[in-house]
């Protein structure tokens, strides 16, 4: 009949409980199907299982779903520095305790090769006891998996969060100088000027400046400059007579484009060229090279 109780399952015909045995084996079957039991505990259930056979379907169950934990979780790429950082600080924390492991001891027996699986090994190594149950064996092994697992993250998500710093950094910089073509030209008085190579500029395309004579800012687009060594950089000057005065450092993107906010002491028109030379990647008081292109600034 399918609403009586078999007596083999631990139960009387009364439905009453007749083995408490059997109930605390049904309690250890998860931590028995994870290897976390103690050898007290395993000894229990592999009798019970030996008297209760139908005990090992019901442990069948929870080792499906242990395997299936096991694999349900996504692989995680450690990147290459911090992957090397980790080994080095393992085997700088792990080779005095293998040398002391491995040196003979005067008048002792050689120590016979670690016996066990791999968990049994690394923990010996760790110095752990042998007799330590299974589920305190786990702690070093988890432990070091989350350090592993938390400093990838780390290392991801503050690469994610420096793209994006640097991403918005450059969109203020072009939103403000969109703005500040915006206010140019609006205000009726904007003036612009190609700059041209001159025999130092080889390579030199496109460089064009946009003011307006009485404001003290100007706007600067160049493309397709050359590029430089990563201890130079590009310096513009406004230039009065034979006396310069600096405008701003620019640096170009691989393709030789850039664009430069300007900015004057005194109103762009009181000058009659802007300039560009190369200098070191700091910049400098005063021009130490010849220009590589030059415009008038006429009104």
């Amino acid at each position: 009949m399918t609403d009586e109780l078999r007596p083999q399952d631990g139960y009387s015909s009364q439905s009453q409980p007749v083995n408490p045995e059997l109930e605390a084996t049904r309690e250890l079957l998860p931590a028995y199907a994870l290897g976390t039991t103690d050898p007290d505990e395993t000894r229990m259930v592999k009798e019970m299982l030996t008297r209760f056979p139908h005990l090992i379907y019901e442990l069948e169950v929870y080792q499906d779903m242990r395997r299936a934990l096991t694999f349900s979780a996504p692989t995680v790429e450690i990147p290459g520095m911090a992957k090397s950082r980790i080994l080095s600080g393992l085997l700088e924390a792990t080779a005095p305790s293998v040398a002391q492991s491995a040196a003979p001891v005067r008048g002792s027996a050689p120590t016979p090769p670690p016996s066990g699986g791999l968990l049994d090994r690394l923990w010996r190594l760790l110095g752990g006891s042998p007799d330590t149950p299974a589920m305190l064996r786990l702690s070093p092994a988890l432990a070091a998996l989350a350090v592993v697992l938390l400093v990838a993250s780390n290392l991801y998500w503050s690469g994610q969060i420096q793209q994006m710093r640097e991403e918005q950094t450059l969109l203020i910089a072009l939103a403000s100088q969109q703005d500040t073509l915006l206010t140019l030209v609006g205000s009726g008085q904007v003036h612009r000027a190609e700059l041209a190579a001159t025999p130092d500029g080889t390579g030199v395309e496109t460089v064009s400046v946009v003011w307006n004579p009485n404001a003290e800012i100007a706007l600067l687009y160049a493309q397709e400059l050359p590029p430089l060594a990563s201890n130079e950089v590009y310096q513009v000057w406004f230039i009065r007579g034979d006396q310069p005065v600096s405008a701003g450092l620019l640096r170009v993107a691989e393709d030789g484009t850039g664009s430069l906010l300007l900015r004057s002491p005194e109103p762009v028109g009181n000058f009659d060229i802007v300039g560009i030379t190369v200098e070191p990647s700091t910049g400098s008081e005063l021009p130490t090279s010849a220009p590589i292109a030059a415009g008038e600034l006429r009104a």
